[in-house]
């Protein structure tokens, strides 16, 4: 099982998002690691066994979907309502060697709604935060807007740019646009903006990028005037998300061969009086999504009923639980993989466990199998300029063929020399 969707390009590309320009042998475009490039790579791996004319002992399909990334799966669903289930499914989504085991995945949305108290009016009114647009990226940019009356935004501008320069002095990894001042000559009011830059990367790995919602919410510490519960709540949800392992929301976990669960901010609102937040976790073993879900709710509601405010916390879409794929229990599967691996790369094929979602969690007995090997090229999904060289497409086509060979012929052992000479 593959898919055709990608998540939206983003910015800090140096190449057209959409254009597979290839540059130096190297093919640029999103999708063309995850998860484009992998399907053509296994429909080739599929075209080279069927070159040798050998008959199949088992039925091979390439399945293709549309909304993994949304976590929807709502076509993986429909198909396995139309059609059974394979017996077990390789799942080129991931990275070399073997990945059978994986950590759950749950979007949780918080959202807090409060009224802001009585008080003297502050010359800077706060209008808005927004960052993300998919919760399995870490967000690259946020946005927070201010209003100021005319007469007034000269003054606050320059104590807004002030909290900007002693933020970056104090934080010299963050990054953010120079301050915004945008004038309508037919309006009284002016709106301010500040822009913070971070670094994307997959959501699954939030410790791997610089997530600029956290940056703002963190800012927002610093500027003066702000109505009280709106700090409370930009302070709380940096406290609750900070940590990427979950540990101030009480759902920290390690396993050892699953690894840690992890949390990324990925889509966040605010406004003068609500803020919606969604978190993407990846729950690893030993606590169940239902067990998770109510730490949450806890955790949020406490505070919420400590500082006065409503609160809701619920699942955003499809939530999974962590996966195992038991080695012993498959052992003619393990084999091939390890065998058309070795072939090619010349190296035992570890099993091990990612931090990612992939289709092995839609489908019976499934695991990941490539297309990235960390030892010679970069995991680039959900990341700007991501690329694949050509090498390493015929290199997977090559492995993926001879996987085949061994689990759907009657060839028992297969080498780079079984395959017909058309790359």
């Amino acid at each position: 099982p593959l898919h055709l969707d990608v998540v939206p390009s983003g910015e800090g590309w140096h190449y057209p998002a959409f254009g597979g320009m290839i540059e130096n042998d190297v093919l640029y475009g999103r999708g063309a690691q995850d998860n484009k490039g992998p399907i053509i790579q296994m429909l080739y791996a599929l075209y080279m066994v069927k070159r040798l004319g050998l008959p199949f002992k088992r039925t091979v399909r390439l399945i293709i979907a549309s909304q993994e990334e949304t976590g929807e799966w709502d076509d993986v669903d429909f198909y396995l309502q139309k059609e059974p289930a394979p017996n077990f499914s390789i799942v080129a989504d991931s990275t070399f060697p073997i990945i059978n085991g994986e950590k759950g995945f749950a979007d949780v949305k918080i959202e807090l709604t409060w009224k802001n108290k009585p008080g003297p009016l502050s010359m800077l009114q706060f209008s808005s935060l927004k960052a993300g647009e998919r919760s399995n990226i870490v967000p690259n940019r946020a946005d927070i807007a201010w209003e100021a009356t005319a007469g007034q935004s000269a003054g606050i501008s320059q104590t807004l740019k002030q909290c900007l320069q002693d933020y970056l002095q104090k934080y010299p990894d963050a990054d953010a646009f120079p301050l915004r001042l945008d004038i309508d000559p037919e309006s009284q009011t002016r709106s301010l903006c500040a822009t913070f830059l971070g670094k994307s990367a997959h959501g699954s790995r939030p410790e791997d990028g610089r997530n600029a919602a956290l940056d703002a919410l963190k800012f927002l510490d610093t500027v003066p005037e702000l109505p009280v519960q709106l700090v409370r709540v930009a302070h709380f949800l940096r406290d609750s998300c900070e940590d990427f392992y979950g540990t101030n929301l009480d759902i920290a976990g390690s396993h050892p061969f699953i690894g840690k669960t992890t949390v990324n901010l990925g889509i966040l609102e605010i406004t003068k009086e609500t803020a919606s937040a969604v978190l993407n976790i990846r729950n690893t073993l030993g606590m169940t999504l239902h067990e998770m879900i109510g730490k949450i709710k806890t955790r949020v509601q406490t505070w919420a009923d400590k500082n006065g405010m409503e609160a809701s916390v619920k699942f955003v879409g499809k939530a999974h639980e962590p996966l195992y794929l038991n080695p012993k229990q498959h052992p003619e599967l393990i084999a091939s993989l390890q065998n058309a691996y070795r072939s090619v790369i010349g190296e035992e094929a570890q099993l091990r466990a990612e931090s990612g979602t992939t289709y092995a969690k839609a489908f019976p007995n499934a695991l990941c199998f490539g297309p990235v090997l960390q030892s010679e090229e970069q995991s680039l999904a959900h990341q700007a300029d991501e690329c694949v060289k050509i090498s390493h497409v015929l290199r997977n086509t090559t492995i993926y063929a001879l996987m085949l060979l061994q689990l759907a012929t009657d060839i028992e052992h297969t080498t780079t020399e079984t395959i017909p000479d058309i790359l």
